[in-house]
């Protein structure tokens, strides 16, 4: 009589031998019908990232492979080494998409970072100028003025509108698997480009700096090494600015390797992107810390002259953790953010530093007791 009541209210019925309510049993064989559906999407995965699965859960093991983040971290670096990009991005997203795993968003915060450094910058650099034109002593420009306008105007602005409406707009900061695959090739693109931009900007940047020493350093070897300097600048940016272009064969590669939807038929390659990229990160370090010790080995200026290369010096480090996942991640739009936003904060600061020595003076003009006992100019 019990068991009649509690069903005829509705409470559930009971298995006698389990003690499990029938509901539930239902609720579970339905659940596990739907991991079961959603594992046999796995069976899609390229035969070269299947081994990295299921080196520790079955492939049908729906929970083992999606709940354990060492687990498919493991499996990750695993396709990384055994797939192509293209096969890795494909099973990364279908791994993703299949574990239905949220995706994460934090586009906003460079919107945020760009704007605020982009109207910064821009407004010293136009006190700079204006300052060197009608009120400094000479009243012209400089070659070093005319290198960071340069490096700010036509080069500068399209950076900005790469990263804003090419890179942001198409993903950046956000995961693959919450993208359709024709915004991951755009990215593709638009990333292309604005390594190429980078690298043309602080080849800029620090020849400004070092034209700006050498037309205050009148000594004969100093200069000598200045000029040197200059052209160890040049040969840099030509270097790696042709290996960027030229990184993937064909060259189109660069961006339709993100093409995962396509993934058996890419074809395409390119070299060891990661260690160039750790390379040409090393070199910049240690010409910064080179234009960093010339100011201080001739005892001018020396505060504001180790200020300029020291600010510089210090992003340039910060941005060399950001390194670890350039050009070999399965994620690349999340994961290509920490380069993206240290290499933008690295220029903006690198063109403000050259613009440091005559902020100093403008600043003595306005407040000579406070900032000083001589204009100069």
């Amino acid at each position: 009589m019990g068991l009649i009541a509690s069903v005829a209210l509705g409470v559930g019925s009971i298995s006698p031998s389990s003690g499990t309510s029938v509901p539930l049993l239902v609720e579970r064989a339905e659940l596990d019908s739907v991991f079961v559906a959603r594992a046999g999407d796995l069976v899609q995965l390229p035969s070269c990232a299947i081994p990295c699965v299921t080196a520790t859960c079955l492939l049908s093991n729906i929970t083992c492979i999606c709940e354990n983040e060492t687990i498919k971290e493991d499996a990750d670096r695993c396709i990384l080494a055994s797939c192509s990009l293209p096969e890795a991005l494909f099973s990364r997203n279908l791994t993703e998409t299949t574990c239905q795993t949220p995706v994460r968003d934090r586009s906003a915060k460079f919107n945020i970072m760009i704007i605020a450094f982009g109207v910064v910058t821009t407004v010293i650099v136009c006190i700079r100028l204006l300052f060197k034109q009608y009120f400094s002593t000479k009243q012209r420009l400089g070659i070093d003025d005319w290198t960071i306008l340069l490096a700010t105007t036509p080069i500068g602005i399209p950076t900005i509108a790469t990263a804003t409406f090419g890179l942001k707009a198409h993903g950046l900061g956000k995961d693959i698997w919450g993208l359709q695959p024709s915004s991951l090739v755009a990215f593709g693109l638009y990333f292309y480009i604005i390594q190429i931009l980078y690298i043309l900007i602080m080849t800029l940047i620090k020849l400004t700096l070092s034209l700006f020493y050498l037309d205050i350093f009148p000594g004969r070897i100093i200069r000598r090494l200045l000029w040197g300097t200059v052209v160890f600048h040049i040969a840099y940016g030509v270097a790696f600015g042709v290996g960027i272009i030229f990184w993937c064969s064909p060259i189109s590669y660069q961006w339709t390797q993100y093409d995962f939807t396509n993934a058996p038929q890419a074809q395409g390659h390119c070299i060891d992107i990661n260690t160039a990229g750790w390379a040409s990160a090393a070199i910049g370090v240690a010409s910064d810390i080179w234009l960093l010790a010339i100011p201080l080995s001739q005892k001018i200026g020396a505060a504001v002259m180790f200020m300029t290369g020291a600010l510089v010096t210090i992003v340039s480090i910060f941005r060399l953790q950001s390194i670890t996942h350039y050009a070999k991640t399965t994620d690349p739009t999340w994961d290509q953010w920490s380069i993206v936003w240290w290499s933008t904060i690295e220029v903006n600061v690198g063109v403000i530093c050259t613009c440091l020595p005559s902020m100093r003076l403008v600043l003595l003009r306005l407040a000579p007791r406070i900032f000083g006992f001589s204009e100069g100019g």
